[in-house]
């Protein structure tokens, strides 16, 4: 078990669209977290967002499975949301406002009338983190990321401290832990936006790769991917990955939700009440690796990358369905809907959730 670190640049004078000036000259830093097993986890000061994650195939071959950018420009450009953590709320908040306790919050419309991951301007995954803590043990490997994001920050109450914690076990084990406090009320829905391809992230489309969803209940969606506030009953549908099948299996087959998305993007729930649980598995056939995700979170949005035509890694050009995000989170839109498990934090209360990637050999 080991952390090494690399230089990744540093934020240049003339920023891109959606970062803050005030960022300019911050040198930035990258980890690298490893197994003796070869897994490898490459995390960055910028975003908090995962680089890079090496895991072995059945001859022992490793790739990277996570779709993204050489260097640092690419993520302050990430409007892919690759690698990204995502907040103060990810998914979608439908009128791209909120009231809490009376008060009425107005968001960045990014989405058709909604705001999507809290918008793309100066979102947490396009600023700087400060490196807090780094553990080290024969059985894990970790380190922690801070962020302060001020009252009326994109748009949410509180003044809100953040700490991202990512750990790599001998067991094969990639942890997030996501910590949070605010001095008001306010919303917090993190989740992980990391597109991964089995394969390889070069290798092309994901959609033979093979899921399981520990669920047949999903959050029903109208169209613009937006709740309706009912829950939807997908047993035998195509939506259904009760039964493992690949992504291709249901694509075509003319599911009204599916076609609105262009893919798969859905809430699918969990009913584990707080409780760390298998929400899900991915399979390639062809390289052997399996991984299997494991959250205390209500919900899990499985998205295929159903709009995806962005130049990455090594010049590769990711296109539709070249890779799929496994995000644990509360449901979408559930500040709007009381029936839904709240992603609401009490002032001067902690808040504390992790999601695990699991990964090893069939």
């Amino acid at each position: 078990m080991k952390i090494t670190t690399r230089d990744f640049g540093t934020i240049p004078a003339h920023v891109p669209d959606g970062v803050s000036a005030q960022y300019a000259g911050r040198k930035i830093t990258n980890y690298v977290l490893s197994n003796e097993k070869g897994l490898t986890v490459e995390v960055s000061e910028y975003g908090a967002v995962i680089v890079k994650i090496l895991v072995a195939d059945r001859n022992g071959r490793m790739d990277d499975i996570n779709l993204g950018y050489d260097d640092l420009m690419g993520y302050m450009t990430n409007n892919e949301v690759f690698g990204a953590p995502v907040g103060r709320s990810a998914n979608r908040i439908s009128e791209h406002s909120f009231t809490l306790n009376g008060v009425k919050y107005e968001l960045e419309n990014n989405d058709s009338g909604a705001n999507l991951h809290s918008g793309l301007n100066n979102n947490y995954f396009k600023r700087p983190y400060d490196m807090v803590e780094q553990t080290q043990t024969d059985k894990e490997v970790g380190v922690t990321f801070h962020l302060f994001s001020p009252d009326g920050d994109q748009g949410y109450p509180g003044n809100l401290d953040l700490y991202i914690t990512y750990k790599v076990s001998d067991a094969g084990e990639f942890s997030i832990n996501y910590r949070a406090k605010s001095d008001k009320d306010t919303v917090f829905n993190m989740t992980n936006h990391s597109y991964l391809n089995l394969a390889g992230n070069e290798s092309g489309t994901c959609l033979d790769q093979v899921c399981w969803v520990n669920s047949h209940l999903v959050t029903e969606n109208k169209k613009g991917n937006l709740p309706t506030g009912r829950i939807r009953d997908v047993s035998g549908s195509p939506l259904d990955f009760s039964k493992p099948k690949t992504f291709r299996d249901g694509m075509d087959a003319g599911d009204e939700m599916i076609v609105n998305a262009k893919g798969y993007d859905f809430n699918y729930i969990l009913n584990n009440e707080g409780r760390m649980v298998l929400a899900a598995t991915l399979s390639d056939p062809g390289s052997g690796r399996k991984m299997s995700v494991y959250t205390d979170l209500p919900g899990i949005q499985i998205y295929t990358g159903n709009y995806l035509d962005r130049k990455g890694k090594n010049g590769h050009v990711y296109k539709d369905w070249d890779g799929v995000a496994f995000e644990s989170q509360f449901y979408p839109d559930s500040v709007h809907f009381s029936e839904f498990p709240s992603c609401i934090i009490k002032e001067g209360k902690e808040f504390s959730t992790t999601t695990k990637f699991v990964f090893n050999i069939e």
